[in-house]
């Protein structure tokens, strides 16, 4: 039975992550694929590893290199040699997550398309993920074109890496046979899209995150985590332009080149900056005559001169930018500088104020504090007086009182006698006593 899928694998001195990334291909939930591993002269354990590997599990079928040809022209013996109905590509330090064969395969037979694209994850050597402007992913439906190039030229495709996409097998193996024999480890894949898009006439593209991608492992994405890199890497990073050689020769020989320019273009500056910037900025000093010897003859010395041109003026550009940056970074502090020399004295102020309103406040607190004593004695007196008048008030009660008794008395006594007098007489008269 044909496999469904067959994913093509070039390994090359990655023992530290292989088992890994054949264990993710061993264990998709799509079980009919076959597995074509590229053992393209490893001289660490790999070649061990994979042997195991390739007993322990039938659908492992191995390409032995006896010396290295380059990632391009493994993973090219791999494509020619699948049975597949279609094709995905992994490298060897890289994973596949456990649905990802069959996701890619139930979407492009869905969509009926040459080239379905999918989502990645990039992790870095400690497995933190990282975020890659690149790598994004947008949603598309089934496009046709007369060239995908033209797509990625309008920004409708993101980019080109050849493991982030399952191919019709029949269309991957056409394109290959056309490409160059050409031992290159870099830039291949720009070279695969090129010829990829001559040939394909449809695209889908979807957002599940299929394929589990080690950033700062491979040659290109160890430059940004390194200070300098060796005479070998460095010539390794020229070999952008044996693929963007190649490229010409293949667009030379189309009816539609023209159409082609712009990407050439592109690819051109993109590389010949990089190849002089490395060669600037990331060779030792004691490299640096070499790399330069390295640099020319790739690219040639009217080509090396050019891209100096634009490392100066760039460099320059960047001066100019950094002072001017620098400058207004100056005056915004000079700004603040002021507002904060503005805000310190209003502070002063504010806090001699307070002081003020403070010592104000304490001396109307101590003059409060006086009243109140005066008060609290004024209090006291009249409290005292006013018990001494109550207490005069009873006698005065008491005195009157007593007079008044006095009064009755002599009013009783003077009335008797009045009476006795009056009736003195009558009384006298009647023989009374």
């Amino acid at each position: 039975m044909q496999p469904k899928v067959t994913v093509v694998i070039p390994i090359y001195d990655t023992e530290k992550y292989l088992a890994d990334c054949l264990n993710s291909v061993i264990n998709q939930t799509l079980e009919n694929i076959e597995i074509i591993c590229v053992e393209d002269g490893s001289t660490d354990n790999s070649k061990k590893i994979l042997a195991e590997y390739e007993k322990a599990d039938s659908r492992i079928r191995v390409i032995w290199h006896t010396n290295n040809m380059g990632v391009g022209l493994a993973r090219k013996h791999g494509v020619l040699a699948a049975r597949g109905q279609y094709i995905m590509c992994l490298d060897s330090d890289d994973e596949l997550f456990p649905h990802a064969c069959e996701t890619a395969y139930t979407a492009i037979e869905k969509y009926k398309t040459d080239v379905l694209e999918f989502g990645v994850k990039a992790v870095d050597t400690a497995g933190k993920e990282k975020i890659i402007d690149w790598l994004e992913t947008e949603p598309m439906e089934r496009t046709e074109a007369d060239n995908l190039v033209y797509l990625w030229l309008q920004g409708k495709l993101k980019n080109w890496m050849v493991w982030k996409k399952i191919y019709r097998s029949d269309l991957c193996k056409q394109v290959f046979r056309e490409m160059e024999d050409l031992h290159i480890s870099m830039a291949e894949d720009a070279y695969l899209f090129c010829v990829l898009g001559y040939y394909a006439r449809s695209v889908s593209v979807i957002s599940e995150q299929l394929y589990l991608y080690r950033w700062g492992v491979g040659v290109s994405t160890t430059l940004h985590t390194i200070q300098f890199v060796s005479l070998e890497i460095f010539k390794k990073m020229l070999e952008e332009k044996d693929s963007l050689d190649a490229i010409t020769r293949f667009i030379n020989n189309k009816p539609d080149k023209e159409g082609y320019k712009s990407f050439i273009q592109i690819l051109h500056d993109d590389w010949l900056h990089l190849a002089v910037t490395l060669w600037q900025g990331k060779l030792t000093e004691e490299d640096q005559d070499e790399g330069f010897l390295l640099l020319i003859r790739k690219w040639g010395l009217e080509e090396t001169a050019k891209g100096l041109r634009w490392l100066i003026n760039t460099q320059q550009n960047n001066a100019q930018k950094e002072k001017g940056r620098l400058e207004t970074e100056l005056e915004q502090t000079k700004n603040n500088l002021a507002i904060s020399i503005t805000q310190q004295n209003e502070v002063q102020k504010e806090k001699e104020r307070l002081e003020s309103e403070l010592d104000q406040t304490k001396n109307d607190l101590a003059f409060s504090i006086t009243q109140q004593n005066e008060a609290q004695k004024e209090k006291e007196r009249m409290e005292t007086e006013l018990d001494r008048t109550k207490n005069d008030l009873e006698v005065v009660k008491q005195r009157a009182l007593e007079a008044e008794l006095k009064i009755k008395a002599v009013e009783t006594g003077l009335s008797f006698r009045l009476g006795r007098a009056v009736t003195y007489i009558p009384r006298k008269l009647l023989g009374r006593p």
